[in-house]
């Protein structure tokens, strides 16, 4: 008979067959949790990628409100300067015209 001669119908090779198709399916059971596990963690990495560029453009937003404050409050010290300067020219002219005048009384 075939199981006597140790042919394709015996039992062992009937029972390895029936091992390798349970091992198989476990395995096809486990890569099927892994990859759902993975899509998991995958949607979860574009969801805190998403938070991290919302976050960098209210960086970047805050950032340029401090950067146009800056401009703002150097141009207005940029210009307080320039006044002074402006005025002590004029004070230097006063000053030599009066000398002037006072040289032209002698």
């Amino acid at each position: 008979t075939d199981s006597a001669s140790g042919g394709g119908g015996s039992p062992m090779s009937h029972e390895a067959y029936s091992t390798i198709r349970v091992e198989l399916d476990a395995l096809r059971a486990q890569q099927a949790d892994h990859s759902a596990f993975l899509r998991g963690d995958v949607e979860q990495l574009k969801g805190q990628a998403s938070a991290l560029e919302a976050a960098v453009v209210g960086m970047r937003c805050e950032l340029s409100a401090v950067r146009e404050e800056q401009e703002h409050r150097s141009g207005g010290s940029e210009g307080l300067v320039r006044g002074l300067v402006d005025e002590v020219a004029e004070m230097r002219e006063r000053m030599r015209a009066q000398a002037e005048r006072e040289q032209d009384a002698e």
